[in-house]
């Protein structure tokens, strides 16, 4: 019989390190690989990156078709935006914020891995211009990030903001949409089940998670005094209870929510100008009662700015749409590039800089850069949308604008992800 001291060392040893193995260089570098695996990680910093890289190649291929270098990029382009550049930060910042919001497990690296996979496989399709490949390689992402967010939620320490709401809408629509794309390679599927589930991929799950996440951080961001933040129940003498206010502001949302994908569902009908309306009520409802859109923000900095910019574009696009259908494709550009890319380039700022731990004043000194940023931003989404004005030089204007928005990402490139890249490496000296 082992005495209860040798019990505990056995109780304590790694399973597949045997006794002969402890203390050998073999095991201690299977410790170190097991150690590293679980440890956990900032997700953000490598799918930042990894969609900055899918949105440089998503700018570029305008500038190869206009030297005839490749062929028209119409059908992947889109894809490389939303489901590379878009999806990328948007995963890279649920994956970070998510178990904050529910106070349960950071993500670790092994969780992380497959999620890298998936992003850099989709990003060899889109250099390959397979459309097919790149929609199962967003699948896979959009999977697994459920499946984050399921495990998190189960084990969470507190319930989300109520907002995320919409959050959860956007996974399992996006989901479902990325499914049906994928299908749709393979079989034929009825045609308005493919428009709208490719609709509702390139601009509807953005849409819903700007609105989940936007309405818990942006009137933060802005400075508004009172953010729109209410607490679904309260605890009396250990007792939870509902608020009063809970039916009112779930149902809120429960209407916005409703009038999105409503408005989603009729473009896929053709039905432009109702979708436009929907949408718009959505939006100028959530612009003027939670974003304040109708005053400047309170908090009179650069990013506070851009922020407050990003919500306006987003609220004008389907105003635009409206007044000139026929030309939906390209105004959309505007809520693509001035709304989701704006705002989501400055929350990646936010975000990088905030868990950097880069001292105040240097923060301060670091957004000297941001309205040199936002500027090509504006304007590369106001040359975008003159192409519905002046068709005769569409391609040169996809180039101007392609060109200042890779001016743009190479401003973040080195101004932002050098500090992640070095917070990284100091994190990682431990192994």
């Amino acid at each position: 019989m082992n005495s209860s001291a040798e019990q505990e060392v056995v109780q304590k040893r790694k399973p597949g390190i045997t006794a002969l193995d402890e203390g050998t260089p073999a095991a201690a570098k299977d410790f170190t690989l097991r150690r590293m695996l679980d440890s956990p990680i900032e997700p953000y910093r490598s799918l930042f990156a990894l969609g900055a890289v899918h949105a440089f190649v998503g700018a570029m291929v305008w500038v190869l078709y206009s030297v005839q270098w490749i062929s028209n990029p119409i059908r992947v382009h889109p894809l490389m935006m939303s489901g590379g550049f878009l999806l990328n930060f948007a995963t890279g910042f649920l994956w970070t914020a998510f178990p904050r919001f529910t106070q349960s497990a950071l993500a670790r690296v092994r969780d992380l891995l497959p999620l890298l996979a998936c992003s850099m496989g989709a990003l060899v399709a889109e250099v390959l211009m397979s459309e097919r490949w790149a929609l199962m390689c967003f699948l896979l992402m959009m999977v697994w990030t459920d499946v984050f967010a399921v495990q998190r939620f189960r084990a969470r320490g507190q319930n989300p903001p109520d907002s995320f709401l919409f959050v959860a809408a956007a996974l399992a629509l996006g989901t479902a949409s990325l499914l049906t794309l994928v299908l749709a390679q393979w079989i034929e599927l009825p045609f308005v089940m493919y428009v709208f589930a490719r609709i509702f991929f390139l601009k509807g799950l953005i849409l819903l998670l700007v609105l989940g996440v936007g309405f818990r951080l942006l009137p933060a961001f802005l400075g508004m005094r009172q953010a729109h933040k209410i607490q679904l129940v309260t605890e009396v003498n250990g007792q939870q209870h509902f608020k009063a206010q809970t039916l009112l502001v779930t149902t809120e949302h429960v209407m916005i929510l409703l009038s999105v994908v409503a408005g989603f569902v009729c473009e896929s009908e053709m039905l432009t100008r109702i979708g436009s309306v929907l949408i718009g009520a959505a939006l100028w409802w959530s612009g003027f009662r939670v974003f304040h859109i109708h005053r400047m923000p309170e908090r009179k900095d650069r990013f506070s700015l851009m922020i407050w910019f990003s919500i306006l574009a987003l609220m004008l696009t389907p105003a635009l749409v409206l007044a000139f259908p026929e030309q939906s494709v390209h105004l959309w550009h505007l809520a693509f590039i001035g709304g989701f890319g704006l705002m989501t380039i400055m929350v990646s700022i936010r975000v990088s800089v905030s868990h950097s731990g880069v001292a105040q004043a240097q923060e301060e000194e670091k957004r000297s850069y941001l309205p040199w940023m936002g500027a090509c931003i504006i304007v590369a989404a106001l040359t975008r949308i003159s192409v519905s004005w002046w068709p005769q030089t569409q391609t040169s204007h996809y180039v101007y604008a392609s060109m200042l928005w890779i001016t743009m990402l190479a401003m973040w490139f080195w101004n932002v992800l050098r500090y992640s890249v070095v917070a990284e490496k100091r994190k990682w000296k431990m192994f």
